[in-house]
């Protein structure tokens, strides 16, 4: 089972909610104690496509030593001056939640001046709740004990990404950033949730080959035999998503490319450069052989994520209206 494991905050924006409905698996995100779910997200919950993630039951004792070893390197690597407090009002931004890390981590955070208690929640720069949000993701989506679930962590917050997951160009293993919002379509602001769960209901198949060829993508770019895969995958990839529009068309769903982004891993354990793995079907995209998936690759920009990073795909969505947290 793919999920998608939405941060830093709570509640989704619209569209990173528009894609997990329609096409994820399950979709989640990590709720500190005692939060009262807004009636829209325990509706997806009631069935089944959307889960509460507490740290609690996520991270153990060894896990929470490496967080803990994580984000006392995050604060040497950010300058003193972007760890200050905020003299500003509280916002989403610089709002964290009690309850929403481990409690080991929020006490240090706390002594070492960090975090300010305003009495609803805690109050902390931006600069260091981005990334700490991605690096406490990480070690969520890690810490599944369910074999046949594997979290895909989704945010739509640039920096915090880049700060968990990308590394300095030529210390990280190779990738490609793809637009996947071409692939992971959504309609229009505003549709009615019951309108996206009746879609996923009706076409659950489509759903179902659309998430696997792009997992194919995703397991296939780590390797050598990558060039060797692509025409298929890409065979693949475009009936799925021919498959996707003509049921929306049928339903009179009106769907658009959202700005998602993907990276893929190229070469992990290997001699192989993002370059090797793609370059050699460059020309094939170029022609237009390759469909969506051609695209794609004509569209990719080639980044380095940090060695550690499990997942062969991480996410970074960009949306400009957000539910409020």
């Amino acid at each position: 089972m793919r999920a998608m494991l939405y941060y830093p905050f709570v509640q989704p924006p619209r569209d990173v909610l528009a894609q997990g409905v329609l096409y994820w698996d399950q979709m989640g995100s990590i709720v500190p104690k005692h939060y009262q779910l807004p009636d829209y997200l325990q509706q997806i919950s009631d069935r089944g496509l959307y889960r509460p993630l507490s740290v609690d039951e996520y991270v153990s004792d060894v896990s929470l030593d490496r967080l803990v070893g994580e984000v006392e390197g995050l604060l040497t690597e950010l300058p003193r001056g972007a760890l200050a407090l905020p003299r500003d009002p509280l916002t989403s931004a610089t709002r964290l939640h009690y309850g929403k890390l481990p409690y080991e981590l929020e006490f240090r955070l706390k002594n070492a001046g960090l975090l300010r208690d305003v009495a609803t929640s805690y109050q902390a720069s931006e600069a260091l709740l981005g990334p700490l949000l991605t690096l406490l993701a990480r070690a969520v989506a890690d810490g599944e004990r369910d074999p046949t679930i594997g979290w895909v962590c989704h945010t739509n917050v640039a920096r915090a990404a880049a700060m968990a997951f990308e590394g300095a160009s030529g210390t990280g293993a190779p990738a490609w950033r793809l637009k996947m919002g071409w692939i992971f379509k959504v309609p229009p602001p505003g549709t009615p949730l019951e309108e996206l769960l009746d879609f996923r209901a009706r076409y659950e198949d489509e759903r179902i080959e659309l998430l696997r060829a792009v997992d194919k993508l995703a397991v296939a770019s780590g390797g050598l035999a990558a060039p060797d895969l692509l025409p298929q995958i890409a065979e693949e990839l475009d009936y799925a998503m021919r498959q996707i529009d003509k049921a929306a068309k049928g339903r009179g769903l009106k769907l658009r490319k959202a700005a998602s982004y993907g990276t893929l891993t190229a070469g992990v354990g290997a001699a192989a450069t993002a370059a090797e793995a793609f370059g050699p079907v460059g020309a094939a995209a170029s022609a237009g052989v390759f469909g969506v998936l051609g695209s794609l690759l004509l569209g990719a920009t080639q980044t380095f994520v940090r060695p550690e990073v499990a997942s062969p795909y991480n996410y970074l969505h960009r949306a400009r209206a957000q539910f409020g947290d």
